[in-house]
This record gives structure tokens, sequence and C-alpha cells, in this order.
């Protein structure tokens, strides 16, 4: 179902100033992945659609 908003998360980070080999939008924060945290909150602002904008190597983190 569509509503009148709609999210768009930048998710393409590749995290090189935090010096980690992890993506940083897939770092874990208080037991939950970053990006994890951005959808619930989309999700619960009644955003339709949420649209993700990531890497193709981070494709796989979202099935």
């Amino acid at each position: 179902m569509s509503s009148d908003l709609a999210a768009v998360v930048m998710a393409g980070g590749l995290g090189t100033r935090m010096k980690s080999s992890v993506p940083k939008h897939l770092h874990a924060l208080l037991g939950r992945r970053v990006v994890d945290w951005v959808l619930e909150t989309a999700r619960a602002t009644g955003a339709d659609p949420i649209v993700v904008v990531a890497s193709p190597d981070t494709r796989d983190a979202y099935d």
C-alpha cells in the first residue's frame, strides 16, 4: 500500500573512515544493525514505499 510519505535510506557508505571491513550501516548498535534501526523508524512513520540505496556488495544483507 502506498502512502503520502516515502522514505529513501542512503546505505551505500563503506565505512572507510571507520577503518572497518564492515560497511558502516551493517555495524551493530545496541544489538541490531544500524540500518535496521533506520528501517524500523521509517516503518513507524508509515512511509511506503521504503527504498534502500546500497552498494551492490552489500545486496545479500537485505534478502
